[in-house]
């Protein structure tokens, strides 16, 4: 019989199996960060407070659970993430409201891991380093909602034509690299005029957008 008890417990499993606390799940799901946290699970008047539909189900979506899985660790079984169809890591994941942030990044321009969210893993063929960025504010010269997570490869060459996102000092841009000789220059995606960048400037290629 599925108890309280053994629902919140099994959230609290998914959410250490991910590397998360059940706020950092919150989190990645989209939701309140609160929504998950021990104070939320009895109310004032005792009344146990049991998880939404809706919740649970953007849990195991953010973190790439099956039904299956989360099964086994209602019942108190070993979880096997990472084990079945070839798993990746949960890719780390950040606001783009943070990215001007000092100390998000190493000296190679990757994500320092302890400082980051996670995410859904990254297809394997972009490799170990992937990281993700999430839209939580409007980004001007941006046709992407709010919410948005873009997907990027640190790695996959740059070369003109391909879609990118720069972070500089006064934020995020979101383009398409253009083929300006010995100039490193990102036409916005709404086709406003092109910008170019500070030598300061990173870019990193956009492998996927989830919307």
């Amino acid at each position: 019989m599925l108890t309280h008890a053994a629902l919140w417990a099994a959230l609290d499993a998914l959410a250490r199996r991910r590397g998360l606390t059940p706020s950092a799940l919150a989190r990645t799901a989209g939701l309140d960060p609160t929504s998950f946290n021990p104070s939320k699970r009895v109310a004032a008047n005792g009344r146990p407070r049991w998880p939404g539909m809706e919740a649970l189900a953007q849990a195991l979506v953010a973190t790439d659970t099956t039904l299956e899985q989360f099964g086994r660790l209602l019942r108190g079984q070993p979880d096997t993430y990472g084990q079945e169809g070839g798993h990746q890591p949960p890719m780390p994941l950040v606001d783009v409201s943070r990215l001007t942030e000092p100390g998000l990044f190493d000296e190679d321009g990757l994500p320092r891991a302890a400082l980051w969210d996670v995410w859904h893993p990254a297809p394997a063929h972009l490799g170990p380093q992937a990281f993700a960025v999430r839209l939580d504010e409007p980004q001007p010269d941006v046709l992407l909602r709010v919410g948005s997570v873009v997907t990027l490869a640190p790695t996959a060459p740059l070369r003109p034509g391909v879609r990118v996102l720069a972070v500089t000092d006064r934020g995020a841009l979101i383009g398409t690299l253009d083929g300006v000789p010995d100039r490193r220059v990102v036409a916005p995606l709404d086709g406003a005029a092109a910008i170019t960048l500070p030598p300061s400037a990173r870019l990193y290629r956009i492998a996927q957008i989830s919307l």
